[in-house]
């Protein structure tokens, strides 16, 4: 399940009604740990990018940068919510060390929320992955991330 964190819900209410300066043409995706009982960072709607100390910095990982356009992202509206999902996507961990069992995306733009001043970055959604437990990075090369996304309602 996804989060709309109080930055996404800033950036598509601007978007929506064409207010402000939301230039942004791509964003990125990320992993971390979540999960407080593993020493993870367990995220709240206030929370922006900062707050996530526990994203991979070793090895092969770097966040997935994504275009934001429809060759990228589908909105479903099967039911009363819109869903925006993005495609398939493999993040490159080779080399990669510790334990992750969430996602992240992240949007530059400036957010009255934040105080910005300038574009910057600033999280807009997070999920869980499928899992039961935290997955270890140390043996794995890639991780392909299924139904990233969130539901607009």
């Amino acid at each position: 399940m996804a989060h709309l964190h109080n930055y996404g819900e800033e950036y598509y209410q601007k978007q929506g009604l064409n207010v402000g300066d939301i230039t942004a043409t791509n964003c990125y995706v990320g992993i971390y740990l979540d999960d407080p009982d593993e020493g993870g960072d367990d995220l709240e709607d206030s929370d922006n990018i900062e707050d996530i100390t526990t994203e991979p910095d070793d090895g092969d990982y770097e966040r997935l940068e994504v275009p934001l356009d429809s060759e990228n992202i589908e909105i479903i509206t099967d039911g009363e919510n819109a869903v925006a999902e993005f495609e398939n996507l493999e993040l490159d961990i080779r080399d990669t060390t510790g334990f992750v069992d969430s996602w992240f995306v992240v949007i530059e733009f400036e957010s009255e929320y934040a105080g910005d001043t300038e574009p910057s970055d600033n999280l807009v959604l997070s999920g869980r992955f499928d899992v039961a437990e935290p997955e270890e990075l140390d043996d794995l090369n890639i991780i392909e991330l299924t139904g990233v996304g969130g539901e607009l309602n």
